[in-house]
């Protein structure tokens, strides 16, 4: 699907980092006790640490199974580390916690590569963009780009192909890309909403529009674009939290 997406860096706003790599010298250094997943490790001191910045395919669990490139993902991460004999470097984010208890934080090898960033340009996951935590999403993304233009790894698989939102089904749930052409646009006090085809809209709050360049307004109507995020429904509708341009691509102008 990569290549009838324009890149979304075009929409961001300010100077965000271009480059990955570890800057500071003041980051904590670290050790992997294990390797959950793709996206996830636990620390020698016991702290779950959930990567910022990527969210790779899931590992199944409750009788699931696993999504395809699962296990290449979490197997990529371990021999990542096991060349640096599973020491790292640690910056927490601005939001250190999810409601899960695990901490949030971007990874570094001793180098200063960024390990999102090392999976993601691999295509062994996708960029994630939450805020607080956007700092890296410009240099993330360009990294997606690369992968994508080379149809790597999570680009090659109809499993993760964009779902059309007239078609979607209002039982799906989890991390899904979802296209569509925008047929509305509300905007109110917390949130700008974009209506998309059938029963999906797109939740940008307000807070969120200093990210854009140019947000989302009604002349966007008619524009088909994409959208990736952990969907929810509500008032017989999927939704999904836009929180940067990052997780936006437009398909047609």
């Amino acid at each position: 699907m990569g290549a009838f997406f324009v890149c979304g860096l075009v929409f961001f706003a300010g100077d965000l980092f271009a480059d990955c790599s570890a800057h500071q010298a003041n980051l904590e250094p670290a050790t992997v006790r294990y390797v959950s997943d793709g996206d996830t490790v636990v620390l020698t001191d016991q702290r779950r640490v959930r990567l910022i910045g990527i969210n790779t395919p899931e590992l199944g669990h409750k009788g699931n199974p696993n999504q395809p490139l699962a296990i290449r993902a979490r197997d990529q991460l371990r021999a990542l580390l096991f060349t640096e004999n599973n020491r790292v470097k640690l910056r927490l984010g601005k939001e250190k916690q999810d409601r899960h208890g695990r901490w949030l934080a971007h990874l570094y090898l001793p180098d200063g590569r960024h390990i999102g960033e090392q999976l993601i340009r691999k295509g062994l996951g996708w960029v994630a963009a939450v805020a607080p935590n956007v700092a890296l999403a410009k240099c993330l993304k360009k990294a997606e780009a690369t992968a994508r233009h080379a149809n790597l790894g999570v680009w090659t698989e109809s499993t993760y192909k964009a779902i059309e939102s007239k078609n979607i089904k209002l039982r799906t749930r989890g991390f899904h890309f979802v296209q569509g052409r925008i047929s509305q646009v509300q905007v109110r006090p917390r949130a700008r909403w974009l209506k998309l085809e059938g029963r999906f809209s797109i939740r940008i709050p307000t807070s969120a529009l200093q990210n854009f360049k140019t947000p989302p307004d009604k002349r966007w109507i008619g524009r088909k674009i994409a959208v990736r995020g952990w969907l929810y429904a509500s008032q017989g509708e999927l939704h999904v939290n836009l929180e940067h341009p990052a997780a936006l691509d437009i398909v047609e102008n």
